[in-house]
């Protein structure tokens, strides 16, 4: 039963997990909105400390190893989403809307594709972070 609860426990956090990276993947496709204004500010914290408080209450780990998990696994998903994924999906989607026209193209697109990648390399250095403070919290 509990191998059973903890595998469900598993899936459930991986599933708030992939929707808080597609949340902030969501919000970085829609930079050049007028509004402003990230849902992900408010969704994905809210999503993240609840699969931690989760994980702390059904498990006997060490407190830092849950967070340094989840931080991997939604800075990984983010940094594959955001950084990757979004600004070659939106390159090719910009180019096809303008026609094939490189010069209107590059002017709409060339700033939103550097904040995005850019974001995805921040993504990617707190991953590196929280690897390497899991492998540290694993090791002792």
């Amino acid at each position: 039963m509990s191998m059973y609860l903890n595998m469900n426990l598993r899936s459930f956090n991986q599933l708030i997990i992939s929707l808080s990276a597609g949340i902030t993947a969501l919000d970085f496709a829609f930079l050049p909105s007028k509004d402003g204004i990230f849902s992900s500010l408010y969704i994905v914290p809210i999503a993240l400390l609840l699969i931690f408080v989760l994980s702390l209450l059904t498990s006997k780990r060490n407190y830092k190893t849950a967070a340094f998990k989840i931080v991997l696994a939604y800075s990984i998903y983010s940094a594959m989403f955001v950084g990757v994924l979004l600004p070659f999906g939106q390159a090719i989607s910009f180019l096809i809307e303008s026609d094939f026209n490189f010069q209107s193209w590059q002017n709409i697109y060339g700033k939103w594709a550097l904040i995005q990648f850019g974001s995805g390399i921040v993504f990617s250095i707190i991953s590196l972070y929280a690897f390497f403070g899991l492998k540290r919290n694993i090791v002792k």
